[in-house]
């Protein structure tokens, strides 16, 4: 996933972003978005301190993937990555119907923020 534009304004958040073969321009003003919510899973990652918000700005600011596993006959993804607040979370998803679906979220621990650290270190020298 490549993030070309990115602008956080709260809730009028506005990104144009590469995924695969796909464009998405996204405007949550308009409630245009690749991804699904509903009060499940707003209120599993909720329970876990994380917003929907948190969540998509870790899946759209270039994560690094973790672990993929079939659980209950669906395929999910684990990606680690970093809020527009710094926030370094776990994320993992499935996909619905061509949607991302979130299916929880949860702060990293200390040893998981550490290596966010060093990959981000490595990234900055690399470009």
């Amino acid at each position: 996933m490549v993030t070309l534009y990115h602008s956080l304004c709260g809730r009028e958040a506005r990104f144009l972003t590469l995924q695969g073969s796909r464009i998405y321009i996204v405007d949550t003003i308009n409630a245009m978005s690749p991804f699904d919510w509903d009060q499940q899973n707003r209120e599993h990652i909720a329970a876990h301190g994380v917003t929907p918000e948190e969540a998509e700005q870790v899946l759209l600011n270039d994560p690094i993937a973790l672990e993929e596993e079939i659980r209950n006959g669906e395929w999910r993804q684990m990606y680690l990555g970093e809020t527009g607040t710094h926030r370094i979370l776990l994320v993992v998803t499935c996909e619905i119907d061509e949607l991302i679906r979130v299916v929880t979220a949860w702060p990293a621990k200390e040893r998981l923020r550490a290596f966010w650290r060093t990959q981000q270190k490595g990234r900055s020298h690399g470009k």
